[in-house]
């Protein structure tokens, strides 16, 4: 989803911006990540792997490549450049508890779902090719 930056949303009047995500999070925030149901997951293994690799791939380059990123966002959303922020994306699109933590909190706290959901549930890094589980 594309969304207006703080900027601009400043520059407008409509909101003073307080913080950020990565204000209070750093590099553990992370966005909304696409996923599959495990039906899919279950199904077609390696499309899932296909696409969380190229996803961790795309990441990597927008990280190491952030003006070339919002020229390509410009370009297909038909905005200025200018009106894009820079982004950062976690490493080798790898996910941390902790950003699959932020997310069931907010939900569980805004009623959307019921407490005792569990990280574990509802992501894993099994399919990404950069991932080395700890020891």
């Amino acid at each position: 989803m594309i969304h207006k930056v703080p900027e601009d949303i400043m520059k407008n009047g409509e909101f003073d911006i307080v913080f950020s995500d990565y204000d209070v999070w750093g590099n553990d925030g992370g966005a909304t990540p696409p996923f599959f149901t495990l039906q899919y997951i279950n199904e077609r293994p390696d499309i899932v792997r296909r696409f969380v690799t190229a996803m961790a791939e795309a990441v990597n380059w927008a990280n190491a490549n952030p003006r070339e990123a919002i020229n390509v966002t410009a370009r297909l959303t038909n905005q200025d450049p200018e009106n894009i922020k820079e982004l950062y994306f976690s490493p080798n699109g790898i996910i941390k508890p902790i950003q699959a933590q932020v997310w069931i909190d907010l939900l569980i706290e805004f009623g959307e779902i019921k407490p005792g959901i569990t990280v574990d549930q509802v992501f894993t890094n099994e399919f990404n090719p950069y991932y080395k589980p700890e020891a």
